[in-house]
């Protein structure tokens, strides 16, 4: 199983680009803050359609829309302007289109999918995200505490 990786041509539906919104809460700066994502499942075309899930920033929706290549659908290149989240083996990666000022560790938004989802999880994205169904949020920080990279 590959990861994505910055060049990779990503594919969005566009009929799933909104459908499901998340928040993610974190702290930075002694201040507790919080910013709303569309979580999308998205196919890598440079690793065989692979799925993941991608975070889209809500009120980066207009900006993430027009990066795309053609047609109704979203194709795109991930570039710069994308960060990544991955599981500690460094073997699934997930990808998220936000303001990179924001300091929200990976885990954040794991947390904001399994309380939207819970067990839904097993289905979303081609189920990248099921092996964190079950999980007490509690612990997810020393899973993957780590902040986003950058690409």
């Amino acid at each position: 199983m590959g990861v994505v990786e910055k060049g990779n041509k990503i594919f969005v539906p566009a009929d799933k680009l909104t459908a499901t919104e998340v928040t993610v809460q974190w702290q930075q700066n002694f201040s507790q803050r919080q910013q709303q994502y569309y979580s999308v499942p998205f196919y890598n075309k440079d690793l065989g359609d692979e799925q993941s899930v991608l975070f889209i920033q809500k009120d980066y929706l207009d900006s993430f829309k027009n990066k795309k290549t053609s047609g109704d659908d979203f194709t795109l290149i991930v570039d710069d302007s994308f960060q990544y989240g991955q599981n500690k083996e460094k073997t699934e990666r997930w990808i998220a289109y936000h303001d990179k000022s924001m300091n929200a560790f990976q885990w954040r938004f794991i947390a904001s999918m399994q309380s939207k989802l819970g067990g839904g999880l097993a289905d979303f994205a081609g189920g990248i995200l099921k092996q964190y169904i079950g999980i007490d949020l509690s612990i997810l920080k020393g899973l993957i505490g780590d902040p986003l990279r950058n690409f």
